[in-house]
């Protein structure tokens, strides 16, 4: 299983979370090689976790926005028992006017 079959596959159990301010807990978004207690953001930062299954497997949607600095950034991840397997990220920003994109495949989905 790649990326692309995860986007266009169909989703199932979809829960949106509510949009908070700050923080991350690493509870809400557990990924193994952050060592911090939570992600660090500043309180002009919004930020969402949405949750589906699609292709057999559990997935966690942190998506990040930032109004006044125009900052989108989205980060899919895989869940594997207490913990999450990120695959892919993606970020927008707007700097005076000209947007730059920024996406990295993580890892491939590949499961025996």
């Amino acid at each position: 299983m790649n990326i692309k079959e995860v986007v266009r596959a169909l989703k199932t159990d979809i829960h949106v979370g509510d949009w908070r301010a700050g923080h991350i807990p690493r509870t809400t978004f557990p990924l193994s090689h952050v060592r911090e207690k939570h992600y660090k953001l500043g309180q002009e930062y919004r930020w969402r976790i949405v949750t589906f299954d699609c292709l057999q497997h559990r997935f966690r949607l942190l998506v990040v926005f930032n109004e006044g600095k125009q900052i989108y950034r989205t980060t899919l991840a895989t869940e594997v028992e207490r913990d999450l397997i990120a695959n892919t990220s993606f970020m927008h920003r707007n700097r005076g006017g000209i947007a730059t994109l920024h996406s990295a495949k993580l890892m491939d989905c590949r499961w025996a």
